[in-house]
């Protein structure tokens, strides 16, 4: 089984892309790895990729095994600032 993965889970725009201030960012390229790779430091391999748009919400949502923790990385490409999030899917 697997679960959607967006700006929305696991509550709505939890994991939507803001700056300090609150306004949502675009172009935020987001990957998703597994946690227990990550904590290994393999952070050239992820699960899944995507990108956010105007209003700071996921162009496409990712679809991720259940069972799992993972961490959601968001890297914005202006500023070279990267955020780390740990979300579940257990």
């Amino acid at each position: 089984m697997t679960t959607r993965i967006d700006q929305n889970y696991p509550t709505p725009n939890f994991l939507l892309a803001e700056d300090e201030d609150s306004n949502p960012l675009q172009h935020v390229r987001i990957k998703i790895f597994d946690k227990t790779e990550f904590d290994d430091g393999n952070i050239h391999t992820w699960e899944a990729e995507t990108i956010t748009n105007i209003d700071g919400k996921w162009i496409d949502p990712v679809y991720l095994s259940e069972g799992y923790e993972w961490v959601v990385e968001f890297s914005r490409t202006t500023t070279h600032e990267t955020v780390y999030v740990n979300i579940s899917t257990v």
